[in-house]
């Protein structure tokens, strides 16, 4: 499924269940298969892709460009929300999660956010502070550093959020953890994205 994002094309792939109520972005470097397969079964569909266009090189992808994959991010959002005028939400890994965080700043189609072992730190603390949607931030506890980074960004949101942190993984998008994340992500998405933005309240601290 090709979406456009500026000048980019992006290649997706779509699915949307019967009576689907709401959507899941995915987006990185990860295993969404059985994610995604758990988002299915509870009535949200997903849209999993990347965020570079396949006629760039890989050797002038620059992952840590964040506003470009913001940019584009957010106008995957769009397209999908216009698309299946279903909620959207987003999950991302990497540097894509700051990405995910920062279009959440600027898009209102984006209604929630996952960060799966991603690099919150990396959005800029005038972005974080205006994102207004639910944003959970899943670490594994034994990658110390990644921790402490998170925790930081996260003292920058003034938006409901919780850090999860997996107790006894170094990287929950991978290996056993997988187990435990797909369950985690469906309970956030079906929790917080249908309702409206303004019904959150004050945030909620981990």
């Amino acid at each position: 499924m090709p979406v456009r994002a500026g000048s980019a094309v992006l290649e997706g792939q779509l699915t949307v269940p019967a009576a689907a109520r709401g959507m899941v972005l995915l987006t990185g470097d990860g295993a969404w298969q059985g994610i995604a397969i758990a988002l299915h079964r509870a009535g949200l569909g997903t849209l999993a892709m990347d965020l570079w266009d396949s006629t760039e090189p890989a050797a002038y992808r620059n992952v840590f460009d964040i506003v470009l994959l913001a940019h584009r991010l957010g106008a995957a959002c769009d397209w999908l929300h216009k698309y299946t005028a279903l909620p959207v939400g987003c999950a991302a890994t990497g540097t894509r999660a700051a990405a995910a965080l920062e279009a959440a700043a600027d898009h209102s189609t984006l209604r929630a956010v996952v960060s799966l072992s991603g690099r919150p730190g990396l959005a800029r603390p005038s972005a974080l502070v205006r994102v207004s949607v639910p944003v959970l931030l899943i670490t594994g506890d034994l990658d110390t550093a990644l921790i402490g980074r998170t925790r930081l960004a996260a003292d920058w949101l003034r938006c409901p959020y919780r850090v999860a942190e997996m107790p006894g993984v170094a990287d929950p998008a991978a290996g056993d953890a997988l187990h435990h994340v797909p369950r985690l992500m469906t309970d956030w998405f079906t929790e917080h994205m249908a309702a409206p933005t303004e019904a959150f309240g004050v945030p909620a601290r981990p």
